[in-house]
C-alpha cells in the first residue's frame, strides 16, 4: 500500500488537490500489523492527526486503503468512524483478496465492526473484476469499482548479457510466498538443465523459512552453488536484477491482490510461470501472458519452468504480450486516472440531494486525506 501511495502521488491526481497524511510504518514490513507501543503509539497520533485535518480542511472525500487484518483494521475502522462523524465520504481501497477471509475467521465484535463500517463508505476499490465479491457482504454492487494496480517502468527495456538460463524470484522470501516450494522445483529443474541459474532477491520474513531452505540445499550440495540469494534489492540494483532474467516466477501458497511486483515483471517484457490466485489470473492470463501452474507444488512449478526454457519461440512471444498489456494499463498514469475518476465521482454524489453527506456552507478546491 505504501508503494502505490508512494506511486500515484507521484504520478498526481488529475482534477484534484491532495492532502496526505502518512500512515505507513516505516521500520519494515516486519512490524506490519503487530501489536508493540510504537505501533499504538502512531494509531492513536494518526487518529488525532486525521480528526485535526478533517476539521481544519473538510475535505470532500477521504481515500484509504484498508487492511485486511485484525489489528490493523481496528485502526482503518476508527479512521473511517471519524470520516462518518465529519460527513466526509469516504472510498476504501483493497490491496489484497483476503477480506472475506479474514470477516469470516475472526471474532464476532470484530466481524459487526468491519461490517458496520464498510456499510457506510461512499465507494469500495478493489484490484480486479474477480475481487469484486471481498466488498459485496458490505458494499452495494453498483459502489464497487476496480482500479488496478500500476507501477513505474522502464521507457525502453533492456536485456543484460548472461551466462546460460537465468529464472529468477523477487519479494519477500517466505513459505507462503512459495519460496520453499520453488526453490524445490528449483533443484528438479537443474537435474534436468544443469546450465539454469535460479535467483531469490529479498529479504526472509522468517528465521525458520531461512532455515528451510537451507536444508533443502543441503540435500543436494552438488546443485545448491547454481542458486543465488542476493538478498534485498531496490533502484538500480532491481533494474539489473530483473533485466538478467529470462524468466520471472512467482508462486505464493496464500490469497494475492495484484502483486507490483508481477507488474514490473511485466513491464520488463519478462515470460511467466504463475500460480494463479486471487486477482494474479486476470493479472496474467494463460496462454498470451502466463504459463499458469494449478497447484504450486514444486513438481508442476518445475514442469512449467522446463517446458518454457525449452521454447524460447514462446517465451519471447510472452514477454512481448507482457509489455504490451503493462503499457495498455498499469502505468502509474492510467492508474492515477482510475482511482481519481472514482474520487472525483464521490465528491460529486455527496453535493446531491440524495447524498447522506451534508454538502458544505462553503466553496473550496477537492481535496483528499
Amino acid at each position: 500500500m505504501t508503494v502505490f501511495t508512494r506511486t500515484v502521488l507521484a504520478a498526481g491526481l488529475p482534477g484534484l488537490d491532495v492532502l496526505h497524511l502518512d500512515t505507513s510504518d516505516h521500520r519494515g514490513i516486519g512490524n506490519v500489523g503487530r501489536l508493540d507501543l510504537v505501533n499504538a503509539w502512531n494509531a492513536l497520533r494518526h487518529l488525532v492527526a486525521l480528526a485535526g485535518r478533517l476539521l481544519a480542511y473538510r475535505p470532500d472525500v477521504l481515500y484509504l486503503p484498508i487492511a485486511q487484518g485484525r489489528l490493523g483494521y481496528l485502526r482503518d475502522g476508527l479512521f473511517l468512524v471519524l470520516a462518518r462523524l465529519a460527513r466526509v465520504p469516504a472510498v476504501v481501497h483493497l490491496h489484497g483478496s483476503a477480506l472475506r477471509a479474514f470477516h469470516d475467521s475472526t471474532d464476532p465484535v470484530t466481524r459487526a465492526f468491519l461490517s458496520s463500517t464498510l456499510s457506510a463508505v461512499s465507494h469500495a476499490i478493489v484490484l480486479t473484476e474477480s475481487l469484486r465479491d471481498q466488498f459485496e457482504p458490505f458494499v452495494p454492487a453498483d459502489r464497487i469499482r476496480v482500479v488496478e494496480n500500476g507501477v513505474e517502468g522502464p521507457a525502453d527495456p533492456a536485456t543484460l548479457p548472461h551466462e546460460g538460463l537465468r529464472v529468477g524470484y523477487l519479494g519477500l522470501l517466505a513459505r507462503e510466498k512459495g519460496t520453499l516450494a520453488l526453490l524445490e522445483a528449483s533443484l528438479l529443474v537443474l537435474e534436468a538443465r544443469p546450465e539454469v541459474r535460479f535467483a531469490f532477491a529479498g529479504h526472509w520474513y522468517a528465521e525458520s523459512d531461512r532455515q528451510a531452505a537451507e536444508a533443502i540445499l543441503a540435500r543436494r550440495p552438488e546443485l545448491a552453488h547454481r542458486v543465488e540469494f542476493p538478498g534485498p534489492l531496490d533502484g538500480e540494483a532491481k533494474e539489473r536484477f530483473l533485466a538478467s532474467l529470462d524468466l520471472f516466477v512467482f508462486t505464493p501458497l496464500g490469497l494475492e491482490g495484484q502483486p507490483l511486483i508481477l507488474l514490473e515483471a511485466m513491464a520488463r517484457g519478462l515470460p511467466l510461470a504463475i500460480h494463479p490466485t486471487g486477482g494474479i489470473a486476470e493479472t496474467a492470463p494463460e496462454t498470451e501472458n502466463a504459463v499458469h501452474i494449478p497447484r504450486p507444488e514444486p513438481p508442476a512449478i518445475a514442469r512449467a519452468i522446463v517446458d518454457l526454457l525449452g521454447d524460447p519461440h514462446r517465451r519471447r512471444a510472452m514477454g512481448s504480450a507482457n509489455r504490451a498489456r503493462y503499457l495498455a494499463r498499469h502505468t502509474p498514469a492510467a492508474c492515477a486516472a482510475r482511482l481519481a475518476e472514482v474520487l472525483a465521482r464521490a465528491a460529486r454524489e455527496r453535493e446531491t440531494r440524495d447524498s447522506p453527506y451534508r454538502p458544505r456552507s462553503r466553496a473550496s478546491p477537492d481535496g483528499i486525506c
